[in-house]
């Protein structure tokens, strides 16, 4: 299996690194729980007889075309999804996850065998998640929480242990994390920024916003408590709010509600800047508010 094979590279790597008194770096890219769901039959076996719950919010459909809808992940089963194929799905997916924590496991038991566990900083993250019937979706091609938000955990020498920390990152953050930490120069062409001082300080503001993007079809952007969608597909604009801390799971939206125009505005200008401050218009996804404003443009390489 495939997770089984790049942790015996991983081991291999640090049984020949146990004698060396230079530092070292093993990036583990797991493949799973990727599509295939394949897994061993005995960690299948695991979920026999356990009542597995639906994803929040469950739908037999997504209700609008948001770009994906006829291509990779969705494919995988038919619409309207029903719950028994969901289910089927689920468990695969926790079979799969189980089996990776396995082989992780492994590895944290070989750096405990070499005694090099103290002295070691341990990152563990991943990328998108999979939908598997949240908002009518199987895959991980969309901006909802279930499929941006994502397992980080950082532990090592120096660092507090059992804490949480609820500061806004980015998975590329962890670049410049890791040379602060170990006390190397990041390069000048780095774009993010170090944990260390939100590590070392829950209160340290980190971000105050976050911003996201999926092929020309999807952008988004979301500060501590709405979240804004915004979709542009076949010429069609749909537009999404959310208000995360009472709605966490993304079930009403609020874009059409008259209470909630203020928020919509001062969203959709954030969303604005952060597309021009981050250079994102390589892609040809056009509209316009009901102020006029232009929201992308087709990039031309003279500018943002």
């Amino acid at each position: 299996h495939s997770a089984e094979r790049y942790a015996n590279a991983c081991i291999r790597y640090l049984n020949r690194h146990k004698d060396s008194e230079k530092p070292f770096f093993a990036y583990v890219a797991f493949q799973t729980p990727h599509d295939p769901l394949d897994v061993p039959e005995e960690y299948l076996a695991r979920y026999d007889g356990i009542e597995i719950p639906l994803w929040e919010p469950f739908l037999p459909e997504h209700p609008f075309d948001n770009g994906m809808l006829k291509i990779l992940d969705e494919k995988l089963e038919s619409f309207p999804r029903t719950r028994e194929k969901i289910l089927e799905r689920l468990k695969a997916y926790y079979a799969v996850m189980t089996h990776t924590d396995a082989q992780i496991g492994r590895i944290f038991k070989t750096l405990d065998e070499q005694g090099m566990t103290e002295n070691t900083i341990i990152v563990f993250a991943s990328d998108y998640g999979l939908a598997l019937g949240s908002h009518g979706l199987l895959g991980k091609q969309n901006v909802y929480e279930h499929s941006v938000k994502v397992p980080f955990i950082v532990a090592g020498p120096g660092l507090p242990k059992g804490e949480d920390r609820q500061q806004f990152t980015y998975i590329y953050d962890i670049y410049p994390t890791l040379c602060e930490l170990v006390g190397i120069e990041t390069p000048d062409t780095v774009q993010d920024r170090s944990l260390k001082p939100v590590l070392e300080d829950a209160d340290a503001e980190h971000r105050k916003h976050l911003y996201f993007a999926f092929m020309e079809w999807q952008r988004a952007v979301r500060d501590q408590r709405y979240k804004l969608i915004e979709y542009c597909v076949k010429g069609e604009r749909t537009t999404q709010l959310f208000d995360l801390q009472e709605d966490p799971a993304e079930t009403e939206n609020l874009a059409d509600k008259k209470a909630h125009q203020a928020t919509l505005s001062r969203l959709r200008k954030l969303l604005q800047a952060e597309r021009v401050r981050l250079n994102d218009g390589s892609t040809p996804y056009e509209f316009s508010n009901a102020q006029g404003i232009k929201f992308w443009t087709t990039y031309d390489g003279a500018g943002p």
